[in-house]
């Protein structure tokens, strides 16, 4: 490699050249002038000679940190490759999935525990409340650890347990009119799966609110119909 092709790297970006400052580091934190993207200056792409046909090299690289002793101040993460990195996102999303089932369930235990001081109409509400917060809570998580729709169906399938466990215990309690604990299921089942397809689409959100939309439905519901939605005697 020649001299020349020492002193110059690309942005990962735009591919724009700059310049190697001359005191450097592998953590040292860039911005490109032509596209503002900022990196690392380890994520740089090498520039070869072939592309000589290129702009010369940005003179408006900002040189972020100018010194170790800066990036320790700040806590900059370690250098990763990208193996190392990919191992990381991958123990992270494992750890979220088994938290998300560690409270899924216990959320199921306490809530049978607490049927038989809940009449049908303060099941609805108290069933409508955790699906809003369960929705908000996958939705939040999709945001930290990416995309994954598995977290969209552990949700519902808790959501649904919690129903199906009422149902359960209610048959064993002579309760009947299961109605708009049925409906309320349903609104819950979408708002949970029309999220993995509107966030897709840019459009996250509609789940939580779907999901509100169903507990206020519930709470109302179950007023009016004096205890005989989500299970009496």
């Amino acid at each position: 490699m020649s001299r020349e092709q020492d002193q110059f790297l690309r942005c990962p970006s735009c591919l724009r050249r700059f310049e190697l400052p001359s005191r450097h580091f592998p953590g040292m934190l860039q911005q490109c002038s032509n596209c503002g993207a900022t990196f690392r200056l380890h994520e740089a792409l090498p520039w070869h000679e072939e592309h000589s046909y290129e702009p010369q090299a940005s003179p408006g690289i900002v040189q972020l940190q100018s010194s170790p002793s800066v990036a320790l101040n700040q806590n900059l993460p370690p250098l990763e490759t990208t193996s190392s990195a990919a191992e990381f996102d991958s123990g992270r999303a494992s750890a979220v999935f088994g938290s998300m089932a560690l409270v899924g369930l216990a959320t199921g235990v306490v809530s049978y525990l607490m049927f038989p001081y809940l009449k049908g109409p303060e099941f609805l509400v108290y069933y409508g409340i955790i699906g809003v917060l369960m929705v908000a809570a996958v939705h939040i998580l999709r945001q930290i650890i990416g995309r994954h729709d598995g977290l969209n169906f552990i949700g519902l399938g808790f959501f649904l347990l919690i129903g199906a466990e009422r149902y359960l215990y209610g048959i064993q309690h002579g309760m009947h009119k299961w109605t708009y604990m049925v409906i309320l299921m349903g609104i819950g089942s979408m708002a949970f799966l029309s999220s993995v397809t509107s966030m897709n689409d840019g459009r996250g959100g509609y789940g939580v609110a779907g999901c509100t939309s169903c507990s206020s439905c519930g709470g109302g519901c179950g007023g009016g119909c004096g205890g005989g939605c989500g299970g009496c005697g």
